[in-house]
C-alpha cells in the first residue's frame, strides 16, 4: 500500500498541535509542552510599557521604588495620587510607556536618567 501526502496542514492552537490533510480534515491532535534551555534576556526601552516593566524582577526593584516616592510626594489627598492606587490607575499605569514618565515627572527625570535607569535592567 502506498500512501502519499499532497499537502499536511498542521496548526497549532492553546498548546495543541493538530495534523490533516485540511483544517477540516484533522487526523491527529495532541497537547504541546515546550521547555526551553535557554533563558532570552529581556530589553526594555523606553517604549516599554511600565507593566512589562514591573512585571520583571529587576524592573520592580529598580522602578517600584521611583514610582512610590512619586507617588507620596502627590500626597494622599492629591487626585492623581488616589487615582494611581484605584484599579483604573494600576491600568493607565502598566499600559504607560517608560517615556511618559518623563512627562509627568514635571521634568525631574530626563529622557538620559530614565535610559540610564532601562540601562540597569540588563
Amino acid at each position: 500500500m502506498t500512501v502519499r501526502f499532497c499537502m499536511i496542514w498542521a496548526a497549532l492552537w492553546d498548546r495543541h498541535v493538530s495534523i490533516g490533510r485540511s483544517s477540516r480534515d484533522l487526523v491527529l491532535s495532541a497537547p504541546l509542552t515546550v521547555t526551553s534551555t535557554v533563558e532570552v534576556p529581556r530589553t526594555f526601552t523606553i517604549h516599554s510599557t511600565m507593566g512589562e516593566i514591573l512585571a520583571d524582577e529587576k524592573g520592580k526593584e529598580v522602578f517600584g521604588p521611583l514610582l512610590k516616592n512619586a507617588i507620596s510626594e502627590l500626597g494622599v489627598d492629591d487626585p492623581v495620587a488616589s487615582t494611581l492606587f484605584s484599579d483604573r490607575g494600576q491600568s493607565i499605569l502598566n499600559a504607560l510607556p517608560a517615556s511618559g514618565l518623563t512627562l509627568f515627572s514635571g521634568g525631574r527625570l530626563t529622557r538620559e536618567i530614565l535610559q540610564n535607569l532601562l540601562e540597569r535592567l540588563k
